[in-house]
This record gives C-alpha cells, sequence and structure tokens, in this order.
C-alpha cells in the first residue's frame, strides 16, 4: 500500500525514545571526551548492524571523532549484557525507556556499576540531567550542517516517541484540533500516571504539532545530493553525496514484485536446489523482467559518479550517461554463485577426488 505519511493528520505521542551510550564503570572511559582521546577504542556489544547498539556509534564517530570498535554478534541483549559484566565489552547504545524500564539497568543505576556517557533527545532526558546530548556536542565539537542532518534522520524515530497517533489525511481541522487536545489531557490522567510510575514509564507529551513539523522533516532532500535513482512515488530512493564519497539507497514502502525478482535473479543466477526454487517463486510474482537491467544500470552509474571529484563528475542526464559494461554471470556483479577451479564445477573436482581413492 502506498501512503505519504507526511500527509497524515498527527494527534500526538508519549514517552520519547531516544537513545543513551552507557559505559561499564570500571572501564577507563569516563567521559566521551575520553572516548575522542583514547588510543585503544572501547568495544560495544551489538546484535548485528541494523539496530541502535550499531549505528549509534558509528553515528558519534562522524558527528564528533569518538571512535568505538562494535562487536556484533550476539543473540540477544542479555548476552551483551553478561558481556558486558564480564568484561568482553564495556559499553552499550540501547533507548532510554528499556534502560530504565527493566533488570539488569536498574540494579546497575543503583550500585553505579555503569555510567552513562551520552543521550541523543535534543531535549535532556530529566534522569539524565548530568548527561550532554548530542546535539551539545556538535555544538561543542562545531559539527557542520550535513552531518547535522544525518543525526536528525537517524535518530528520528525516537523523536516520534513509542505511540505516536495519527489520523486519515484531509481530517477536517477542527476535528484534528479536537484529537489532540483530547491526547493530551488523557496523559494527566491520575490512573494512567500511576500505572507509568508503576511501570518505570516516563509519560511526556509530544505535540501533534512537532510530530507534523518532524514527518515533512525527515522527507526532504538533503541539499548537499543528487538524485541517482527515483520512481513516482519514491523521488529521493537514490542520493549521491556531494560532500563526500558516498551514496546511499531507501526504496519505500517495499519493493514492487518486480524489483524483487530482480534482486534474486542478481543473487541467485544459478547454484542449488534453494536458490532455483527462490527463482522460481520471484518468477511467478513478476510480471515483466525489465527492472534487473536497470536497477543494475542505477547503481553502477551511481557509483561511478561517487568515485570521481564531484567537479568532474558526469550529468545524470541519458546523453551523458557513462556506458556501462553488461555484466552477465555472478563473477562480475559480486553475486555469489558456486566456485569454478580450472578443472570445472565443485562437484566434478570431489567426484574425480573420489575415484583417485
Amino acid at each position: 500500500m502506498q501512503f505519504d505519511w507526511s500527509k497524515f493528520a498527527w494527534i500526538g505521542s508519549t514517552t520519547p525514545a531516544d537513545s543513551l551510550l552507557y559505559m561499564w564503570a570500571a572501564a577507563p572511559y569516563k567521559t566521551i571526551q575520553d572516548v575522542r582521546a583514547a588510543a585503544t577504542p572501547p568495544k560495544c556489544g551489538s546484535t548485528g548492524t541494523g539496530n541502535t547498539g550499531y549505528f549509534l556509534p558509528k553515528l558519534l564517530e562522524e558527528t564528533i571523532g569518538a571512535k568505538f570498535t562494535i562487536v556484533p554478534g550476539y543473540q540477544g541483549g542479555a548476552e551483551i549484557e553478561l558481556a558486558v559484566e564480564r568484561g568482553e565489552v564495556q559499553c552499550r547504545a540501547i533507548s532510554i525507556p528499556v534502560y530504565f524500564g527493566r533488570e539488569p539497568f536498574l540494579t546497575w543505576q543503583k550500585k553505579g556499576l555503569a555510567r552513562i556517557l551520552i543521550q541523543t533527545g535534543k531535549k535532556k532526558d530529566r534522569r539524565l540531567s548530568d548527561v550532554p546530548t548530542l546535539y551539545e556536542l556538535m555544538d561543542q565539537y562545531k559539527t557542520g550542517a550535513p552531518l547535522r542532518r544525518l543525526a536528525d534522520v537517524m535518530l528520528s524515530a525516537g523523536s516520534f516517541g513509542l505511540w505516536p497517533a495519527m489520523t486519515s489525511p484531509k481530517t477536517p481541522d477542527d476535528h484534528v484540533k479536537t484529537l489532540r487536545a483530547a491526547f493530551s489531557q488523557a496523559l494527566k490522567s491520575p490512573e494512567l500516571l500511576t500505572e507509568a510510575k508503576q511501570k518505570n514509564t516516563e509519560v511526556e507529551l509530544i505535540s501533534g504539532e512537532e510530530l507534523a513539523t518532524l514527518a515533512k522533516e525527515v522527507v526532504i532532500q538533503p541539499p548537499e545530493t543528487d538524485v541517482v535513482a527515483a520512481s513516482d512515488f519514491t523521488p529521493y530512493a537514490g542520493l549521491a553525496w556531494t560532500d563526500r564519497p558516498a551514496i546511499s539507497f531507501q526504496f519505500h514502502p517495499e519493493f514492487s514484485p518486480d524489483f524483487a525478482k530482480a534482486l534474486i535473479e542478481k543473487r541467485y543466477v544459478s547454484g542449488s536446489r534453494r536458490q532455483r526454487m527462490l527463482r522460481r517463486q520471484a518468477d511467478g510474482r513478476a510480471r515483466r523482467g525489465r527492472d534487473g537491467a536497470e536497477a543494475r544500470r542505477i547503481v553502477v552509474v551511481a557509483l561511478a559518479r561517487v568515485a570521481q571529484p564531484h567537479a568532474d563528475r558526469p550529468s545524470m542526464t541519458r546523453k551523458a550517461r557513462p556506458k556501462i559494461a553488461q555484466v552477465h554471470g555472478p563473477s562480475e556483479i559480486g553475486a555469489p554463485g558456486r566456485a569454478r577451479s580450472a578443472h570445472g564445477t565443485n562437484s566434478q573436482t570431489r567426484r574425480q577426488r573420489h575415484r583417485g581413492r
């Protein structure tokens, strides 16, 4: 289903879901300044590469020069906390509501076993009044506008809070005003506040007006980018950054069946029965097969542009596009495939070895 979320009528939200980075108290890093000056970066645990535990330390390195060594692969948060207590890692990035809402963090706070080095909200959490925000540190270290916008986008999910409420586009203004007033009043309910306190949950209003402004800010094109991929629904699907050798893709809300087929074709050009099965499934969902070549063309052209100094980059007009070599096999496009030796496929080689035993 396609939709433009900036056009929804935002009512309000509560419980900001900003993040923090904690450090084990026994570690030598007492402040974020210590991390910036350290010859050996602290180790932060993470379950993978798609969560706060991974991207926040990376963002701190980009924006304020605080370097961390990320140790991914833990099965879950409990395993990371155990690793911190054992000394395998010293730090972790996590959301503020989680940190103040469950063990072992509640015990750690009481016993002074961990210290908070940084918080990501534009406003300080009342429980972290002595902890600097990332925005204060970016002011201190004079972080440039492009990286500030990067921080805004990466951290915007927390600014929406845990439970944002909205209603349909084109809802009459007077109805939206009534809903916002009712939402604000509900958060003052004594029963709600009592239950929230029992669950260690902070109740703080994020107004509908704030959400509406944020929803529009996070979908505009940054001025220091060129659009290299777009569709009618996703005008900024691919961006080449003019101030650094970087390119980013973010297709939303989902891939079309045709595009999914093209991706599977690229990854599973040949190989196992499972790979062939995935291809057949993709073929059944697709109505046409032209997306793969187009997607490949977009990526190759964009990477060619990013690799050159900005002044020398070719125009993206069709007449000025650089020639793109046709790619036909997995070895040429980087997709995984069955390795071949000079004497044939792996299976052939194994059969020859077996006969020679």
